[in-house]
């Protein structure tokens, strides 16, 4: 689980060990990026696969730390993973967590 206060233009900031990364990647693990708004949370639940095939792909670069950051638009309808790629499916869904 990790959490990020809003910054400016609605972004969220996240950090990941490679390290670590590596060492849990398994298709059981999950990543819960917790995104608060003032007095609200929002969930977004992303495979540890699906951010592996980003990494591997190119769209999230790597390195000793994977640097993640989600924006929200202004309506908070679209949530985009580092600029590029859209995880909308992800926001909330827990029901994803169960294998």
């Amino acid at each position: 689980v990790k959490t990020a206060a809003e910054q400016e233009g609605g972004r969220f900031s996240f950090a990941i060990k490679n390290s670590s990364f590596l060492q849990h990647h398994s298709s059981s693990m999950f990543y819960v990026f917790v995104l608060r708004r003032k007095l609200s949370n929002e969930y977004v639940i992303i495979p540890s696969s699906y951010l592996h095939a980003l990494v591997t792909g190119g769209k999230l670069p790597g390195g000793p730390t994977l640097s993640i950051t989600v924006a929200v638009d202004p309506n908070g309808r679209k949530y985009m993973l580092n600029g590029s790629t859209n995880v909308d499916v992800y926001v909330g869904n827990f029901g994803g967590l169960i294998v």
